[in-house]
């Protein structure tokens, strides 16, 4: 799992540029908090590994599926339109289509993605999620 989050954040952190926010204006998952300018476009990157399968090969080696969930928040400053809020989130999505990371492991890619506008009097709101299924070898 370790070598999955370090793969996801690589390619995050290494597509910043294209995402258009930068890192000055990103939470982490868990990190230490920052203070955020929220007059700008700011967003909160987040990993949740869901649920894993173990299966058995040759009876020295073990594959481990991983499924899970990669996520920015995108969020935009109240009055500043909808448009940039989810061409931000479509510039993420984008950054991990047909995506894989592979090592003498195994592999982690991206299959899927998705938005949905969450709700607020505050700020526009859109999470971007990307579906991510890793597979790796382990000795028994």
């Amino acid at each position: 799992m370790e070598e999955d989050f370090k793969a996801i954040r690589d390619r995050f952190y290494d597509s910043l540029a294209a995402i258009g926010i930068p890192e000055s204006q990103i939470l982490m998952d868990n990190g230490a908090g920052k203070d955020v300018n929220e007059k700008k476009p700011w967003a909160r990157f987040q990993i949740r590994p869901g649920e894993n399968r173990e299966e058995v090969i040759g009876g020295t080696t073990v594959i481990v599926t991983q499924i899970g969930q990669i996520i920015l928040q995108v969020f935009g400053p109240k009055g500043s339109g909808a448009e940039g809020t989810y061409v931000t989130a479509h510039k993420f999505s984008e950054a991990y289509r047909k995506w894989a990371s592979v090592s003498p492991s195994g592999h982690v890619r991206a299959y899927w993605s998705g938005y949905r506008p969450i709700a607020s009097d505050e700020f526009l709101q859109v999470n971007a999620s990307v579906y991510y299924e890793s597979k790796r070898r382990y000795p028994r």
